[in-house]
């Protein structure tokens, strides 16, 4: 008999494999922009209360010196994950004085507004790090790189595998098996991610400033109040071509159909010039502004909703560490921050990534092919500028599907995985799914019809202050435990000691260390 895509799902009917959802690992990596008491996005350093952004391992810089970085450790439990998020923000919302953290993926800029970039220090790492946002600013400008969001780091227990691989009778080695179940993943979610934009965008309006040109503005509705521009029925303008996007994305094809070829592409995108790059130069008055003038500055630089990830050791690239030890985990990027959670994210959303990337994982993909990827990037499209429009048509395999048709038979197949989930942990899973299968009937539901009504009241930058001054106060009014003031405290001091010490280990000027880069 001919395996459909679900066989897979009936892995987890074994209670001894159904037992394995309780030893998922997942992270988070929440960026926020630290704003002043007027609104305005904060020109002070990244504080010092808060360590060293090169070296905290908790709380960074993205691209800006104003923009928060906050990761956690992973954790097996939702409730886990979300208590030291919560314990980050008031470590941070206590050491940040009058500042408060912006609860909104798009940024609200003033006219002119200067966007400080990351500073990192005088180690060459630092110095690199410095560069890459400063080449990031002169290709694509600053305000798209303060948009913020949610990366949701997830991976299945590795005792899942070699069951995994005994019950599909599969003769690769473990670690290949691996990162091709990771790969078929990755290629549902190109497929399926639009769902996720239709459920947790939160970001149909933008602040006027933001926008740069007329050509940004087309079809676009500017507020009675000249307060905002917005689209009535976008869903996530962070993830469309107004957000954080490049031209790289557009000149690669990568289908994620074997690990080889995806180092091999990005790889090759890494070393083929371009000509818009090289025009730019990569001195200005004698100073580098941009680490090459390559498709891509280093892999990092491609854009995508998801991607493969493995942990790297010191002076090694990416693409290195996935060839050489396989796809260790997979990084979600298409998650807009939820302003209604003082965290930027609910339990409720975590469980919900659990049953999709776990149903991404075992359901069969579709081949990676030329068509498929148009499809897919038309549904993304589409989903995240018009998402809550009635009877909304979405490419399926050649055919039309209106796409609350097309996310019921999804989510009949995720209620089996919320079960499965349940007989695990007890957890609430399936509570999860029902409530996010109301979005479906009801867009008015959806976070991103919650954000647009409250910004037509009068601006999302109004929205924005709003919340921020309430969570300021929320966090506030919460108190770390003496062993976790201790832990930050303590993360604060060593964060210190090893930047100093890489400082003091510099033996190679920037440019050979930059040499040596980029002949490896």
């Amino acid at each position: 008999m001919k395996k459909t895509p679900l066989d897979n799902i009936s892995f987890f009917e074994h209670a001894e494999h159904h037992c394995l959802l309780n030893h998922i690992s997942r992270g988070i990596e929440r960026e926020c922009l630290r704003i002043s008491p007027d609104g305005t996005i904060a020109q002070t350093r990244h504080p010092e209360s808060l360590g060293t952004s090169l070296t905290h391992p908790f709380i960074t810089t993205d691209f800006s010196e104003s923009m928060i970085e906050f990761i956690t450790p992973i954790f097996n439990t939702p409730k886990q994950l979300l208590k030291f998020l919560n314990d980050l923000h008031i470590f941070a919302v206590n050491n940040i004085g009058e500042e408060m953290l912006w609860p909104l993926s798009m940024p609200c800029l003033q006219k002119n507004q200067p966007i400080p970039i990351a500073e990192y220090g005088d180690s060459n790492i630092g110095k690199f790090k410095r560069l890459y946002r400063i080449g990031l600013h002169h290709r694509y400008g600053s305000n798209m790189q303060i948009i913020s969001g949610i990366h949701y780091n997830f991976s299945m227990p590795e005792e899942f595998w070699p069951a995994y691989r005994n019950y599909l009778q599969n003769q690769k080695s473990i670690m290949d098996f691996k990162s091709d179940g990771y790969l078929n993943l990755i290629r549902n979610v190109h497929q399926y991610g639009w769902l996720i934009s239709y459920l947790f965008g939160a970001s149909p309006s933008v602040c006027p400033h933001f926008i740069s040109s007329k050509k940004q503005t087309k079809d676009m509705i500017l507020s009675d109040n000249y307060k905002n521009f917005y689209l009535p029925h976008a869903t996530s303008l962070r993830m469309s071509h107004l957000g954080y996007q490049n031209n790289a994305s557009t000149q690669i094809a990568i289908c994620h159909r074997h690990l080889d070829s995806y180092v091999e592409d990005l790889r090759q995108a890494v070393q083929t010039k371009d000509p818009n790059w090289e025009k730019l130069g990569i001195f200005k008055n004698g100073n580098r502004i941009q680490i090459s003038d390559s498709i891509l500055q280093i892999e990092n630089e491609y854009y995508s909703s998801i991607r493969p990830k493995r942990r790297t050791l010191p002076k090694e690239r990416p693409t290195t560490a996935l060839l050489k030890r396989g796809v260790e985990y997979v990084e979600l990027r298409n998650v807009d921050i939820n302003p209604f959670s003082a965290i930027g994210i609910s339990e409720s959303q975590v469980k919900f990534l659990d049953i999709f990337l776990t149903w991404c994982l075992l359901r069969k993909s579709l081949n990676c092919n030329h068509e498929t990827q148009t499809h897919q990037k038309y549904n993304q499209e589409i989903v995240v500028l018009h998402g809550r429009e009635k009877n909304l048509p979405l490419r399926k395999e050649k055919k039309e599907i209106k796409l609350s048709q097309w996310a019921i038979e999804i989510f009949k197949e995720l209620e089996i995985i919320s079960n499965y989930f349940d007989k695990a942990t007890g957890d609430g899973y399936q509570e999860t799914v029902k409530l996010y299968k109301t979005f479906l009937d009801d867009p008015e539901k959806t976070f991103s019809a919650h954000v647009l009504k409250e910004t037509l009241k009068d601006s999302l930058f109004q929205l924005g202050l709003e919340k921020s001054n309430l969570y300021k106060d929320y966090f506030l009014h919460q108190d770390l435990s003496n062993d976790m003031q201790t832990f930050f405290t303590s993360s604060v001091a060593n964060s210190f000691h090893l930047q100093k010490k890489l400082e003091e280990d510099n033996h190679e000027t920037i440019e050979d260390y930059l040499n040596d880069y980029l002949k490896n």
